[in-house]
């Protein structure tokens, strides 16, 4: 094994309806905005060759492995995603979200997920996007919430030996470290956006492991110990609860909440477009 992958890989394996009635799954973790991870996930698919490349992304998020951003969506586009049942907060945080990206893809962030997807499309391998979309982890922890609390994520302060470790190398145990503060500062975001997305994941994993002899998985680090802690449930998990959206009956705090977020993306929007013309004349 390549001395990149030595300690960053974890393998899995569960019956398959493969020739060899196996199935070895080996679980990358990385991290989202780390040239090393690139690096990382292109060698485990190199160096494996599996059957399957199973990516934490998904159909939301396929301009990443495409190597560009998000389209800014247009006014019919957004009423379209009405129409699909989105929120009309989610559909303001996601136009928010595209009009205020970088200009221009840098390659880093998620650039494990685009050259992983490189490395599987060199040999012809199957390519599959498992995490849950988007719109149902935004929408299930607005619905808990709020849209300003998705704009203004809380703060979370980290001890100062976890906080050097997350800026150097790599490291597992911090990450085990940042979620521990998270489900105790943070537990809304922590079952919404981590532990919820672990069990989805492992049960789209283990899915697509019983059909085939082996699969590369990349996720984040954050998701490694939840996606095996998930793999051999007591119980099957429930994937259709977790794709449900909970109906929340109108009241006057969501009212003002949902305000208070066009309010924050407006203001936002404002600083951001002065800061652009600022760069722009210091360019000049």
């Amino acid at each position: 094994m390549p001395q990149e992958l030595t300690g960053g890989v974890v393998e899995l394996t569960c019956k398959s309806s493969a020739p060899s009635g196996v199935c070895n799954v080996y679980l990358v973790g990385t991290s989202h905005d780390c040239p090393e991870s690139g690096r990382l996930a292109q060698v485990a698919v190199k160096f494996f060759k599996p059957e399957v490349v199973f990516l934490e992304l998904c159909s939301y998020r396929t301009h990443i492995i495409m190597g560009q951003n998000a389209k800014v969506p247009s006014i019919r586009e957004m009423v379209d995603m009405w129409r699909k049942n989105l929120t009309i907060s989610y559909i303001l945080h996601y136009w928010f979200m595209t009009k205020t990206q970088k200009e221009s893809w840098d390659g880093i962030y998620g650039g494990e997920f685009y050259l992983a997807n490189a490395e599987a499309m060199k040999y012809g391998a199957k390519v599959i996007l498992g995490d849950r979309p988007y719109p149902v982890s935004a929408m299930r922890y607005m619905g808990k919430t709020s849209l300003v609390h998705l704009l203004i994520p809380q703060e979370i302060s980290l001890p100062k030996e976890v906080y050097n470790k997350i800026h150097g190398k790599v490291h597992a145990g911090a990450m085990d470290r940042i979620k521990e503060e998270y489900a105790k500062q943070d537990p809304i975001t922590a079952q919404t956006f981590i532990d919820e997305r672990d069990q989805y994941m492992s049960a789209k994993l283990r899915e697509v492991a019983t059909q085939h002899k082996s699969v590369v998985a990349i996720v984040g680090m954050a998701h490694v110990p939840g996606v095996k802690k998930y793999w051999n449930p007591k119980h099957p998990l429930d994937v259709e609860q977790l794709l449900s959206i909970p109906k929340q009956p109108i009241r006057v705090w969501r009212v003002l909440a949902f305000m208070k977020g066009v309010l924050v993306i407006i203001l936002r929007l404002i600083r951001i477009s002065i800061k652009r013309r600022r760069d722009k004349l210091k360019k000049m």
